[in-house]
């Protein structure tokens, strides 16, 4: 689907089994990949996805945040931030 100007609306019917999601362009989003699995835990030595949306400068942006899964080094304000652009 082509991506709109400033301004512009589009009107989208969905099935009662889909959801639409929207994104500004110029943004980078990580999925964490999980096909079978049904909690975080389960899913969490897979695979991290980069959905790519670019802007009208053909330019993308965005940070993933990185945990090891087993301290709790975020509550003392230690995060692992990494900046991707594209």
């Amino acid at each position: 689907m082509p991506g709109l100007k400033a301004g512009e609306q589009m009107t989208l019917q969905l099935g009662d089994r889909e959801f639409g999601i929207y994104v500004r362009g110029g943004h980078i989003l990580p999925i964490l990949n999980h096909d079978k699995e049904m909690s975080l835990l389960e899913a969490f030595d897979n695979s991290v996805t980069l959905q790519v949306y670019l802007d009208h400068n053909t330019m993308a942006s965005g940070y993933i945040y990185l945990d090891d899964g087993e301290t709790v080094n975020n509550e003392s304000g230690e995060r692992t931030l990494m900046r991707l652009t594209y």
